[in-house]
């Protein structure tokens, strides 16, 4: 059975009470007798698959073919690892400079 927390609105007590799916929420605190409602957290996100597993490029291979590691990612994309490295530090100097200005995304 999952276990519920709610927290009081008059008090803001905080408790916790494990119940069945089919039971109605609690609505009066335990401690002050106020009303109170139960409080919803966000669920964690949890990715199991890999990037160089599951991307798949049409071109030259057959179609529907994934990429099994690095090496083979940059070896059918014909970019090579430096120049990738060259343009993501290009873009990063860009951002900074946005960001000073006042108008990049993170300003």
């Amino acid at each position: 059975m999952p276990i519920y927390e709610y927290q009081c609105g008059e008090c803001r007590h905080k408790f916790e009470i494990r119940q069945h799916f089919n039971d109605e929420p609690v609505n009066v605190c335990p401690q002050c007798g106020g009303k109170c409602r139960r409080v919803i957290h966000a669920t964690p996100a949890i990715y199991k698959a890999s990037f160089y597993g599951t991307l798949s490029r049409s071109g030259d291979g057959a179609p529907g073919q994934t990429y099994t590691s690095g090496e083979d990612f940059f070896d059918r994309s014909g970019i090579s690892r430096e120049e990738t490295n060259k343009r993501r530090k290009d873009d990063a100097i860009l951002r900074e400079d946005l960001n000073k200005a006042g108008i990049g995304p993170d300003s």
